[in-house]
């Protein structure tokens, strides 16, 4: 029996699938195991931050692909990395025990994230991370960190940051966790969020495919708190009364943030996934306008892969089919974001259009 596993080139990604072919060789020692590296756009575009050019799809998409032709058997994932939403005939298959979840501060001198001078600085790709750190200690700065978790170390030897955060998976896993040239703290996960799935990876593959080697290196309790994790990423109850609908769980945080500073109260946030259609976003608001403290809508919008311009088509049809009364404020950014806006103001409903995510939360505060 061959097996072609599908992996991103970084030293972190072969190590992991070499995890998976270690158990897979395990349960089947006659099976062939083939490692097959592939570049990712995510991989390969090191100077913007992901949520400009698509999400946490650009790490997935040619491995995706590969299945889809059969060039690949499978593929291995971080979970945290995984969109929300699987090409159709795809679906993660196993998933292997959980390593620690945690993020960990990484400094050279030892000092903890809480203790960082004023404008200190701290690199991350992260939003999540981003806004949690500024929540932890408001003086830092925050500044942009790609590339693998070696390039990260080294940018933080080099001094071109004061501390970096990383996941305490991906360093334990590459033999990290005692480097004499750094010291980590490892932020407690019940005030500093970790990702949903942080520390799980993933085997995606074609449905019906491999069933009895997934089957035998599946771990069902990561599996289950996965599954409940990336669950809660779609729906978040609030107080307030203005609904929120994102297409994308990266989104989430910053769109909150900044609400709640321009002073308003969501009532609830909806994250309809970065491929949502126009079936699944009128579903979106009618879970949203089933709360009846609900005002207004806010749909913050990014296109990447699936252009504005038809995320924009989507939502128009959506708010026809559900019959949306409120007010609907609209906050578009990325790819076709101009042709997207034009879409919106001409359907005759009752959109608003904000040029920023920031005019946007001004715009939800002064909703009563």
């Amino acid at each position: 029996m061959r097996i072609r596993i599908g992996t991103r080139k970084s030293r972190l990604a072969l190590v992991q699938t070499e995890l998976v072919k270690q158990k897979i060789e395990a349960a089947f020692p006659e099976a062939e195991v083939e490692l097959m590296e592939l570049s990712t756009r995510g991989d390969e575009i090191l100077d913007r931050s992901l949520t400009s050019f698509g999400g946490k799809g650009v790490f997935t998409k040619e491995l995706e692909e590969a299945l889809l032709k059969g060039e690949i058997d499978l593929a291995v994932h971080s979970a945290k990395d995984m969109p929300m939403e699987f090409p159709r005939g795809l679906c993660i298959g196993a998933v292997l025990e959980r390593a620690d979840c945690r993020d960990v501060f990484v400094t050279r001198d030892g000092r903890a994230l809480s203790d960082l001078p004023a404008g200190s600085v701290v690199g991350t790709s992260s939003l999540r991370r981003e806004l949690q750190a500024k929540a932890v200690n408001p003086g830092i700065r925050v500044a942009l960190l790609r590339g693998n978790v070696l390039t990260r170390l080294r940018k933080l030897q080099e001094g071109q940051y004061d501390g970096i955060l990383l996941a305490a998976a991906g360093l334990s896993r590459l033999g990290l966790l005692k480097e004499e040239n750094f010291c980590l703290e490892y932020l407690n996960p019940d005030t500093f969020l970790p990702a949903a799935g942080q520390g799980i990876l993933a085997v995606e593959a074609p449905k019906g495919h491999m069933e009895e080697v997934l089957a035998a290196i599946h771990c069902e309790q990561a599996a289950l708190e996965l599954e409940a994790e990336r669950h809660g990423l779609n729906y978040i109850r609030l107080d307030g009364n203005v609904g929120v609908m994102v297409n994308g769980a990266g989104l989430a945080m910053a769109t909150m943030d900044l609400i709640k500073q321009a002073g308003g109260e969501p009532a609830n946030f909806l994250d309809v996934g970065g491929g949502a259609g126009a079936a699944k976003i009128a579903a979106g608001f009618r879970i949203i306008l089933s709360d009846p403290r609900v005002r207004a809508i806010l749909v913050n919008i990014f296109g990447g892969i699936l252009r504005c311009d038809l995320l924009a088509e989507g939502v128009v049809t959506a708010a026809k089919e559900a019959g949306v009364s409120v007010p609907i404020i609209v906050r578009m950014q990325g790819t076709n974001a101009e042709a997207g806006r034009r879409i919106l103001a001409e359907s005759g409903l009752a959109f608003t259009v904000a040029e920023t995510l920031k005019d946007a939360a001004r715009l939800v505060s002064e909703v009563r």
